[in-house]
């Protein structure tokens, strides 16, 4: 079952393994644990664990449960179970068949799990015959994890699917404190670091998704129907060698808090690589770096947000490095990028040698924006909500237009400069736009056909590094906004 489908991108994963201390593992268990059935369900002690039936609740203190084999599931727990942990338990499931998926550990519905010890959970594929997918941790409901350390590792070497850290039937991801680690490499298959089917929310703690594909597969580091970040670490990761890498793809993206990274890295000219593939974006504190990276492939881009995007304080940094051939690589496409306003959100411009300076315009690349000052920590607040029923209520007004500048030379006495105009909708070609240094230097420029105007103005006695260009849409009945930039002599063009 394949969780992420974007046209642009699939993907994998790398590991990560987080230790701590407490009880010495216990010698190897060589037989799978079911507590579903009515032989299992019943309390029961043993050389690592303790199952409590009438709580639904195991406690791991130094479980060492191995198997090389052709059983499919190491642990089997019933819906609504909790996993205690003490100390360092691990679980091992090395299958050597073919005929089914395989999980290490797998449960009917919701889990907790909980306590300070860590619990390390490994799926490998022997078999290079075997298809059918493999998973590290799988649930079949909700997932809670509270102050313990879980890692699931799943390494499939064929066509097969992989997924460190999975939840379905709508379940959802909670990351309240503690540490939770997906990581899924495959060949020719897709691999997931962690896949919701619900939403993915970390409150604190450290999250970590990571997916390889080394094959014709797709690697993608993280997916859901949703992710919201409120505090913490989260670092996610998708690599490639030929198919696809995606860091995160879900329909909503949130930051309140904490710092949330992405790097999607395919490195051969294949499908492509994307940083974040989403359909609304909200950034209202913390920190969210995306960067993606490619020799040639169909796609490049650092996040892409299809619907709506709201800034509104924090940091978002993007950059993409390499090429594509699709279009142009973007650090950043979709929609205009607004604030709690409606208007624009433009604070840093940064060059690129072969496209100038752009802005989030669909179409007009940026490799390289960074808004804000900062952010991050592990705190953060979501909009109050009267914020929100704000939002909601607000009348509905025709798409900001946005004219801005690029390219933004001087010889002698004469400035030159390229721009564009724009709303939601795309360029306009034919509108004109009134670029002004001051009262006394001004121009009108007319869009052309490709979407680009070309002007200049004579300013004799303009100084450079203190010029403030306005560059402002003449179309009437619009949410007109203008853009004023300063002109450093090193290059930079920032919004003041």
């Amino acid at each position: 079952m394949k969780r992420f489908t974007s046209a642009m991108l699939s993907l994998l994963i790398v590991a990560a393994v987080v230790c701590s201390g407490g009880p010495a593992l216990a010698a190897p268990v060589s037989i799978a644990l079911d507590f579903t059935s009515a032989a299992g369900n019943v309390d029961k002690t043993a050389d690592g664990y303790f199952w409590d039936k009438d709580n639904l609740t195991l406690t791991l203190s130094g479980l060492n449960l191995t198997y090389t084999g052709d059983t499919t599931e190491l642990l089997r727990l019933p819906a609504n179970s909790k996993i205690i942990l003490t100390g360092t338990n691990t679980i091992t499931n090395n299958y050597n068949d073919t005929g089914s998926s395989v999980s290490g550990v797998f449960c009917l519905g919701d889990l907790t799990i909980e306590g300070t010890g860590e619990l390390r959970i490994t799926t490998t594929i022997i078999n290079v015959g075997h298809s059918r997918s493999a998973y590290g941790l799988n649930v079949y409901g909700n997932l809670t994890v509270d102050d313990a350390t879980v890692t699931a590792n799943v390494t499939h070497p064929r066509s097969g699917d992989a997924y460190g850290v999975l939840t379905d039937n709508s379940g959802a991801i909670t990351v309240n404190s503690g540490s939770l680690s997906g990581s899924a490499t495959t060949g020719d298959g897709d691999a997931a670091g962690m896949s919701s089917a619900g939403a993915i929310t970390v409150n604190g703690g450290t999250v970590t998704a990571n997916g390889t594909a080394t094959g014709d597969g797709s690697g993608s580091g993280m997916g859901g129907s949703s992710v919201e970040v409120n505090g913490g670490a989260v670092t996610v990761t998708g690599t490639s060698t030929t198919g696809a890498a995606l860091g995160v793809e879900v329909s909503g993206l949130t930051v309140n808090g904490g710092v949330f990274n992405v790097t999607a890295a395919a490195s051969s000219a294949g499908d492509g690589a994307a940083g974040v593939i989403t359909r609304t974006l909200e950034i209202n504190d913390g920190e969210l770096n995306s960067s993606a990276s490619c020799p040639g492939g169909n796609a490049l881009v650092g996040i892409m947000a299809g619907s709506s995007a709201t800034y509104t304080g924090g940091k978002l940094t993007l950059n993409v490095t390499g090429s594509a051939s699709g279009f142009p690589p973007s650090a950043y496409r979709g929609a205009p990028i607004l604030d709690d306003e409606g208007n624009p959100v433009i604070t840093d411009l940064k060059r690129n040698e072969d496209y100038g300076f752009y802005f989030i315009i669909e179409d007009v690349p940026v490799t390289s924006l960074t808004l804000g000052a900062g952010g991050g920590g592990s705190g953060g607040a979501a909009p109050s909500e009267e914020k929100k029923e704000e939002r909601k209520t607000r009348p509905d007004t025709p798409p900001p237009i946005v004219a801005v500048l690029y390219d933004v030379t001087k010889t002698g006495d004469t400035f030159s400069f390229k721009t564009i105009i724009a709303n939601a909708r795309g360029s306009m070609p034919g509108a004109t736009v009134t670029v002004k240094l001051n009262e006394s230097y001004s121009t009108t420029v007319t869009i052309g056909e490709d979407g680009v105007g070309f002007g200049t103005i004579d300013a004799p006695g303009y100084a450079w590094d203190t010029a403030h260009i306005s560059a402002r849409p003449n179309m009437p009945g619009a949410v007109a906004v203008g853009v004023t930039y300063d002109i450093f002599g090193d290059g930079r063009v920032v919004r003041r």
